[in-house]
């Protein structure tokens, strides 16, 4: 990692520049997705769609993430996230346009959904990879937090933006706002003085062994593999659930979308909460077991949530559901990561949660792929109880089982 001798001044502008135009990128993302899935959701009230929509964002995901973290180390990591930003602006102009003259099917938002997401496969990466060559190192815990914080409150601003807009303006209007910031957030990182940095993936040429290495990282690592698996089986359980919000406010509870928007929202609060906890830097010792116990959590309120009944007040219970697997979310998830960070060497990280990435987007069209035809023949509420009681004996298993061993 190289980064400037300048004073802990010009380190923190340059920095703030990055975390403001990915702000305003990720704030403007959000709504416009939230808006199209509701659009989806409202024009055709059937799960099997939302997880059409599901699958078109995510498979670019489970498809490119090995080789976008790989470019994002080879190449111009500002050029690629500018580019990224721009593209997918682009991309709803075109969207717009096509809304303004005609009815577009249901068809062309799929594939719109999936461009806007290969812009955004390639621009998570880049902006990971970035940080480091940006700030001291005794400040990137910091600095993550910052930009956790930043992602954290995109997803709570984005949809109530989005809810409260889609329901007073027609959609042609705002979706080419999306091109108008990726420009000023370009335009804002453009500025920005990026330390240059000799990579070591620059000098190799063989991409598939790159993307072998990553995988390699859990396969030598029998607990973590182990771990991971269990990931896996929970994610591919959850994935349907976290598509059918909107299906599960509009549908089940007979509400219009801004109070989609508020149980989106409120989700989003818990992990800033549950994330605000973990920061104040408390130390866990077993963190596996208390990324499982996270799991279990989420489990149980999922089951809640599901169980409540079709009216108003249940709608209220569904939305303090919704905050818990916000604050279990973050259970489950900080402590895996610092566990890898932990136990994998520093040369192969990038690659393991590219790796990692690569493996928990595929548990989204494997989960959507049942669960949609599943939900619309047993409810969509009726899935989130089943689905609750699979995570919670996924996680109690797995609980169990690391009790038989050393987290080391």
């Amino acid at each position: 990692m190289i980064v400037n001798s300048d004073n802990h001044t010009m380190w923190r502008r340059r920095f703030y520049a990055v975390a403001l135009s990915q702000g305003l990128s990720l704030v403007t993302s959000a709504a416009i997705q939230f808006m199209m899935i509701w659009q989806l959701s409202a024009d055709t009230g059937s799960a099997k769609v939302l997880s059409l929509s599901g699958l078109a964002a995510f498979l670019p995901m489970v498809l490119l993430s090995p080789v976008a973290g790989i470019a994002a180390d080879r190449y111009d990591k500002r050029i690629i996230t500018i580019a990224s930003d721009i593209a997918v602006g682009i991309v709803t102009m075109i969207y717009a346009g096509l809304v303004a003259f005609s009815t577009p099917s249901i068809y062309m938002i799929l594939v719109v959904l999936f461009a806007r997401a290969v812009g955004n496969t390639f621009q998570q990466p880049a902006i990971s990879a970035l940080i480091p060559s940006l700030v001291p190192k005794e400040n990137l815990m910091q600095a993550g937090g910052i930009l956790q914080t930043i992602r954290s409150a995109s997803y709570i601003l984005g949809p109530m933006i989005g809810g409260s807009l889609y329901a007073f303006i027609p959609i042609e209007y705002i979706l080419p706002v999306d091109l108008v910031i990726a420009v000023i957030a370009g335009v804002i990182l453009w500025q920005v003085k990026i330390p240059e940095q000799k990579s070591e993936a620059k000098a190799k040429g063989f991409v598939l062994s790159e993307i072998k290495e990553g995988f390699d990282v859990f396969r030598t690592n029998k607990l973590l593999l182990g771990y991971v698996i269990c990931v896996f089986l929970c994610n591919l359980l959850y994935t349907p659930l976290d598509t059918f919000f909107p299906l599960m406010t509009g549908t089940y509870f007979k509400l219009p979308a801004f109070y989609g928007s508020i149980s989106q929202s409120v989700m989003s609060a818990g992990v800033i909460f549950s994330a605000a906890v973990f920061s104040t830097g408390f130390d866990v010792k077993h963190k596996l077991r208390l990324s499982s116990a996270g799991y279990f959590g989420m489990g149980v309120v999922c089951f809640l949530a599901g169980a409540m009944p079709a009216t108003f007040v249940g709608w209220i219970g569904f939305t303090v559901c919704s905050l818990c697997i916000g604050l279990f979310g973050n259970v489950y998830a900080l402590p895996f990561h610092a566990y890898i960070q932990e136990t994998v060497s520093e040369d192969k990280l990038g690659r393991a949660f590219s790796t990692l990435m690569a493996i928990n987007s595929m548990t989204i069209p494997l989960g959507l792929a049942f669960g949609g035809p599943l939900a619309d023949v047993m409810g969509i509420n009726i899935w989130f109880i089943v689905s609750g009681i699979g995570i919670a004996l996924v996680a109690a298993f797995t609980f169990f089982t690391l009790l038989r061993f050393p987290e080391s």
